[in-house]
């Protein structure tokens, strides 16, 4: 790591598996040591190698430590539930004459599973006038963050095949269910082509590219094969999102922002999946010269959320639901459930 003592210079410090005396900020014992090693409660630290510098030519170092178990400990940055370890450390002269007078401390050292660090030492003098370090001191965790998990790439599900189709249940009360069937028409590397119908109706195709996109399809949803075309990190944000959705192109401009939130199961009429959870936050105004009455314009200012669950066995998006969030004018269905009820997959 690197450590900067009182805003001087950044200086690089090596922490390996293994107890050690170290010269940083003061006479630390191992920071690292419940991350690097496991000890059981009451085990002892045996070797503790003396890696600080004050504790070489003249001077000879020894120290022993022991687990003394856990408890609440409080610093600057909070209260942790800590592993507490003590440590015995002695000095004496390398040979006679050296000018050394021998002497001893005590280092305690409160270990957070939570900081991944040690949060506190306390450093105390218990005989000898002229240690050589600082022997007596306090060490406190003021505030600290923890690094986010570095993100992770989600396999990408096989591609759909001409003839795979899907049944889903639109649910948008007060209307009355509604099924929406969709059959795969074509597929290539960049588009897959659809046959689409609601309740039985008219079968319209729809295409489907690369990128993210909201478009009418019943109801309006977000791109359903984002993960066959697009490299999905989790956790991550998505890139630009297209309005495709009629309300959005006259009297309404809208914009949305997306991310890539994590995995879980979810179960829809069709069985329970292992899902990637997407969560979209759409938001919308009036458009330029649409009104000038105030009143009319924060009605039509306002935007929802819609959340979609990808399931790689399935090809394809499984689950919809959107809520309004605000506004009372809206461009499009902002209340509704999408369910898949069943699929066949060739």
């Amino acid at each position: 790591d690197q450590v900067v003592v009182a805003g001087g210079r950044s200086v690089p410090t090596r922490h390996t598996a293994g107890a050690q005396m170290l010269a940083q900020a003061g006479g630390v014992f191992s920071p690292y040591l419940m991350v690097l090693d496991r000890h059981p409660p009451a085990a002892l630290l045996r070797p503790i190698e003396i890696a600080d510098p004050a504790c070489t030519g003249a001077v000879l170092c020894d120290a022993s430590g022991r687990v003394a178990g856990e408890e609440q400990v409080t610093v600057p940055a909070g209260t942790f539930t800590a592993t507490k370890i003590v440590i015995e450390q002695s000095w004496r002269p390398a040979f006679s004459g050296s000018g050394v007078d021998a002497g001893a401390r005590v280092v305690t050292v409160w270990y957070a599973p939570e900081a991944r660090r040690a949060v506190k030492y306390t450093s105390r003098l218990t005989f000898g006038d002229s240690p050589p370090m600082e022997a007596n001191f306090d060490l406190e965790l003021v505030k600290w963050r923890a690094a986010p998990k570095p993100a992770r790439t989600l396999a990408a599900p096989k591609p759909p095949q001409v003839g795979d189709n899907w049944t889903y249940r639109i649910s948008d009360p007060p209307k009355p269910p509604r099924s929406l069937f969709i059959q795969v028409a074509s597929v290539s590397p960049t588009l897959i082509v659809e046959q689409v119908s609601v309740e039985g109706g008219f079968t319209s195709p729809r295409r489907h590219p690369r990128g993210g996109y909201l478009i009418p399809q019943g109801i309006s949803v977000f791109s359903p094969y984002l993960p066959q075309f697009e490299k999905m990190l989790l956790p991550s944000e998505l890139g630009y999102i297209e309005n495709n959705d009629p309300g959005c192109r006259a009297q309404f401009v809208c914009t949305a922002k997306g991310s890539v939130v994590g995995e879980e199961t979810v179960q829809v009429p069709a069985g329970r999946f292992t899902a990637t959870k997407v969560v979209i936050q759409q938001t919308w105004r009036a458009a330029a010269g649409v009104s000038s009455d105030a009143r009319e314009l924060e009605r039509m200012q306002g935007g929802r959320t819609l959340t979609v669950w990808f399931a790689s066995p399935a090809k394809r998006a499984v689950k919809y639901e959107s809520r309004l969030t605000s506004g009372e004018r809206t461009p499009l269905e902002a209340n509704f459930d999408l369910e898949l009820t069943s699929y066949q997959l060739k």
